[in-house]
């Protein structure tokens, strides 16, 4: 059981392509800048789905592995997903590069286990909803330890999130999350990653 070990340094989740496209950008600029720094940044499922952006996202990561291999893209779904193949070819695209792709709030979007199921991702992340009726529900803990079993089949990873004190933490791992997220945790915010990243590791 481990706490989620990337930051999510970008949270915009436009589908305006343009702005996506600036966002993974800077995301990108700023592995550069940190080689010991790992990124999570969400994009739109729906973006997803499109042209463009995505062909420049790419390109760029095809002349620095050493950049794919730190950045993580999660997919969030905030309408239903109409072309799930498009999304998919996008994450098989992303993965040869050496990328890491995680589906975000499994259980809860419009049609998360679909794409659980059909996209391929490396990371599944657990709707925190799921792990919130369970502190108190005996059969909300059984649907969670469902859900979780299903995504461990179709991800190599799976997180729970919304983790907030020990017992959050012994209910997930006793349903077989492999990582946690949440405030049981220090939240590192983007403001301060820089100087984190600068700053010398203390024994």
């Amino acid at each position: 059981m481990h706490a989620a070990c990337y930051s999510v340094f970008a949270l915009l989740q436009s589908p305006v392509t343009d702005e996506q496209s600036i966002l993974v950008t800077t995301v990108i600029d700023t592995l550069r800048a940190h080689p010991g720094m790992s990124l999570g940044c969400n994009v739109s499922i729906q973006s997803a789905a499109l042209g463009g952006w995505r062909s420049k996202v790419i390109e760029t990561l095809a002349g620095e592995p050493q950049v794919a291999a730190r950045l993580v893209i999660e997919l969030t779904e905030s309408a239903p997903l109409t072309d799930i193949d498009a999304v998919a070819d996008f994450v098989r695209a992303l993965q040869q590069l050496g990328c890491r792709v995680a589906l975000d709030d499994i259980g809860a979007g419009y049609s998360s286990v679909r794409s659980l199921m059909e996209l391929g991702v490396d990371i599944a992340k657990i709707d925190g909803g799921y792990l919130h009726r369970a502190r108190s529900n005996g059969c909300a803990r059984v649907h969670l330890g469902a859900l979780i079993h299903l995504a461990r089949t179709s991800a190599s990873h799976v997180v729970d999130e919304r983790v907030e004190d020990e017992e959050d933490l012994h209910v997930s791992q006793a349903c077989g999350a492999h990582w946690v997220q949440g405030y049981l945790f220090e939240p590192i915010f983007a403001a301060g990653l820089a100087q984190s990243a600068s700053e010398p590791e203390r024994d």
